[in-house]
Parts: C-alpha cells; sequence; structure tokens
C-alpha cells in the first residue's frame, strides 16, 4: 500500500500494460 501511494506513476504504468497485453492477446 505505502509503495502504491509513495509511487503512484507505476502503479498507472502497470495498468496500462496490463490493457495493452489484454489488446495484444484478445
Amino acid at each position: 500500500m505505502l509503495e502504491q501511494e509513495h509511487s503512484p506513476g507505476v502503479a498507472s504504468s502497470e495498468e496500462l500494460v496490463r490493457k495493452a497485453l489484454k489488446l495484444k492477446s484478445p
């Protein structure tokens, strides 16, 4: 939890990557 608050940017990047992976491999 602390990590997410400390670096919210990382969480956003992970979400974008996950979305891209889902679109790449439906």
